[in-house]
């Protein structure tokens, strides 16, 4: 009805999103649809509206539905988000990939780029899925080298020194998500965890000063651990507007040094 702040929303979004892409004739009721299925739950739809991409959502509407230009715009936008960070010969091929993984769907399902909610920029959407396919390339390589007990292919070594640059521009978030994560512990495990990553107490002088056996402590050691990556991958979601599986990516990506960032985190938190 005339007035409504959510119709009006609607046609704010959809007036946005043709004049970033006035050649993409995108069926306005497709659209609508498509945004209204991906707006959060329990958050203000019209507000919501407004926060979103919509002209990358767009974009994402026209690649799924077949509409002229689309695929040609959307591989602009992927060669350019691969270029960003590779800029080398391999680029080509890791885009390749990423393009057949997020637009090509097995019998009975979606394609991935119907996961985009379109909360972030398109382009760090991309980025983070092109993280995982350049880990899943390297560990198929590591897996191939072992099997034959060879050097190892071309691509396996290439990417690593990319995949370090990616590490250096997404630690920033990775690190902010965990200090979240560790603010919102209680005060006594944040403790128990500078004693034993910082102090390098034992667990059994742990033990003792908190009263009991050293096994509870590694137990609530554990735990504690466990809930830092299950909070800092909520923290990665909801924050950071990541989808679950990109923050899993950008979570593994940064294990090799998530020791090391929970240390610094927690000497930064004293």
């Amino acid at each position: 009805m005339a007035g409504d702040p959510l119709a009006i929303a609607y046609e704010r979004a959809l007036a946005t999103a043709r004049a970033a892409w006035p050649a993409l004739a995108v069926p306005d009721a497709a659209f609508v649809h498509h945004l209204a299925a991906r707006l959060p739950a329990g958050q203000d739809p019209a507000a919501a509206i407004a926060r979103a991409h919509v002209a990358d959502l767009y974009l994402a509407v026209g690649c799924l539905r077949g509409v002229p230009g689309a695929l040609a715009a959307f591989d602009r936008e992927l060669a350019g988000v691969i270029a960003s960070f590779l800029g080398r010969d391999a680029s080509d091929e890791l885009a390749q990939v990423v393009r057949e993984r997020v637009l090509v769907a097995a019998p009975g399902e979606t394609a991935r780029l119907a996961g985009y909610t379109g909360r972030g920029p398109l382009g760090a959407w991309l980025r983070v899925v092109a993280v995982r396919v350049a880990l899943n390339l390297r560990r198929a390589s590591d897996a191939s080298r072992r099997a034959e007990a060879a050097a190892g292919d071309e691509l396996g070594r290439d990417l690593d020194p990319e995949l370090d640059f990616i590490k250096a521009r997404y630690r920033p978030m990775f690190r902010a998500a965990l200090e979240a994560s560790i603010r919102a512990l209680p005060a006594k495990r944040r403790n128990m965890l500078r004693m034993y990553f910082l102090d390098g107490m034992t667990l059994a002088q742990i033990a003792v000063l908190f009263g009991v056996h050293e096994s509870t402590i590694a137990r609530q050691l554990a735990a504690t651990r466990h809930e830092i990556v299950e909070r800092t991958r909520r923290e990665l979601v909801d924050g950071h507007g990541l989808a679950a599986d990109e923050a899993q990516s950008l979570i593994e990506l940064c294990a090799s040094r998530a020791e090391l960032a929970l240390s610094s985190v927690l000497r930064a938190s004293r």
